[in-house]
């Protein structure tokens, strides 16, 4: 019985550090994102298939947080089927990663509408940052993609490179208003 209770509390301190650990991942998020404030407005989603939504004058950007591995690479196999190769440490150039999933925990955000009067964007965003995202272009064809590329009409940026992306996403609205 003594081990039994030493057993589950230990098991309870370390769902409360992952517990912990996810409050304080999401607050830094927010405030990373909050720091843009001069670009957009910051609204914190809640019970929706996306996290934040950045609205602008003319676009509201629906943001889904990704969080994911230090050494890790994205491949995108068809809309809604992202597979995540990932490894705890930093392999030699030209090994595979030892480990994947597929991340089902975004599937819904991807393969549906988000239904609303104003233009939008669906962005995924990586935390903290992604070696390589690539798509099947055919079954032996891969493509590297960067913001510049719309896999099924959705971009993807991470948090290093999210200043210079958003840049270009707002730039690239202001270019379509005017025309």
């Amino acid at each position: 019985m003594k081990y039994f209770i030493i057993a589950l509390i230990i098991l309870a301190f370390i769902v409360l550090c992952f517990i912990i650990g996810n409050i304080i991942t999401s607050k830094k998020i927010f405030k990373f994102l909050n720091s843009f404030n001069d670009r957009y407005q910051l609204i914190k989603a809640k019970r929706k298939s996306y996290d934040y939504v950045l609205r602008t004058d003319d676009l509201d950007i629906y943001l889904c947080v990704l969080k994911v591995p230090k050494h890790c690479e994205i491949c995108i196999n068809s809309k809604e089927t992202w597979k995540l190769s990932y490894s705890f440490t930093k392999n030699d150039p030209g090994k595979a990663y030892s480990s994947f999933r597929y991340l089902n925990e975004i599937e819904y955000f991807l393969k549906n509408d988000i239904i609303t009067k104003r233009p939008y964007l669906k962005v995924v965003f990586l935390y903290k940052r992604c070696d390589k995202i690539v798509r099947y272009l055919n079954e032996t064809e891969l493509d590297v993609i960067d913001i510049n590329k719309s896999p099924y009409g959705y971009k993807i940026t991470s948090l290093e490179n999210f200043s210079a992306d958003l840049d270009i996403l707002l730039k690239k609205t202001i270019d379509n208003k005017e025309k």
